[in-house]
């Protein structure tokens, strides 16, 4: 299973009316439009005992459907500043391309979030670099 802040976007986001799923999950041609949560990168913030995780939402829209897909971007990031401050957009977002694989139109926006490394884990790594 998607980890708990994955597991929060997908919960907020079918809260709110829409079509969710994970990565894989989605099967066929896209008939309605959907978003799909997919866990990014997950980075060291600086030399801070905190890492940077990133989560793309990837929005998807039928093939005839175009116009509608920026509506459709706003609403989501409208949704998901319901659970601001947990998650932050950077405010990068795709240009739409066309999937052909399922026959829709896609555009992503980035979400992050910053998490603190549990300071055991950080003792051990400390204790086995003076070994």
């Amino acid at each position: 299973m998607a980890d708990t802040i994955a597991k929060m976007i997908y919960d907020n986001l079918k809260s709110e009316g829409f079509d969710v799923y994970f990565p894989g999950q989605h099967v066929g041609v896209c008939k309605s439009r959907y978003v799909v949560v997919k866990p990014g990168m997950d980075i060291p913030y600086v030399d801070y005992s905190t890492n940077i995780i990133y989560y793309d939402l990837l929005l998807y829209v039928p093939q005839r459907n175009f116009s509608n897909y920026a509506k459709f971007l706003n609403d989501v990031e409208k949704a998901m500043t319901k659970i601001f401050p947990t998650l932050r957009c950077t405010n990068n977002r795709s240009q739409p391309y066309f999937d052909d694989s399922v026959k829709g139109w896609m555009v992503s926006t980035e979400y992050v979030n910053y998490r603190k490394i549990y300071s055991d884990y950080i003792n051990q790594q400390t204790d086995s670099e003076e070994e």
